[in-house]
């Protein structure tokens, strides 16, 4: 096989790789979430109503979709420029082009967080708490190690390829996402 050959096999299964580490990883938060919601319903003491009185008052599944957003949020804001980060490797591109691509998805969600007096940060606090983040982050690191080149140790491989390929790994993710987002805030907003 040609250098060229290897090249873009190793392109197009690099892309592959992110497709279903991406997948792997919202499955994951989004299990991790519905526990949160779920929890969040059953543990409602009068200081969490007063606090989230709006989103308190959404249904069961309603809760578990806002949760799902905002795991989600978390982990391309934050998720993986911490996990990269821990393991030596700064990626700036894909938390921006996040940001960029799906803004107008944040700026809804924001939106709906603000009825609670929330905004992304402030609900990462509440929703997404430190022994939290500890799992999605190890859970993260793990599909991230998936990823890694066969000479790789760690995830350094699989850092700069996210880094590298962020516009295109996150314009694939959002075809999913963003009517996701949408399908759960508008009605919410609309209200």
């Amino acid at each position: 096989m040609t250098d060229h050959n290897k090249e873009c096999n190793s392109k197009k299964l690099g892309v592959s790789k992110s497709k279903i580490v991406i997948g792997t990883v919202i499955l994951a938060v989004a299990m991790a979430l519905i526990t949160l919601g779920i929890n969040l319903k059953r543990d409602k003491t009068s200081d969490k109503e007063e606090l989230l009185a709006y989103l308190s008052s959404l249904s069961n599944e309603e809760q578990v979709f806002v949760g799902q957003l905002i795991g989600d949020t978390y982990r391309n804001l934050y998720g993986y420029y911490n996990v990269c980060k821990e393991n030596g490797v700064l990626i700036n591109n894909y938390s921006k082009e996040f940001s960029k691509i799906l803004g107008e998805e944040l700026s809804m969600l924001n939106q709906l967080l603000a009825k609670d007096k929330l905004d992304l940060n402030s609900a990462f606090l509440v929703f997404v708490p430190n022994e939290n983040r500890e799992e999605i982050h190890k859970s993260l690191y793990n599909d991230l190690r998936q990823l890694a080149a066969p000479d790789d140790t760690g995830i350094t491989s699989s850092c700069n390829l996210i880094n590298n390929e962020a516009v295109k790994i996150i314009q694939t993710m959002a075809e999913k996402s963003k009517p996701f987002y949408r399908n759960i805030l508008e009605p919410l907003l609309n209200d």
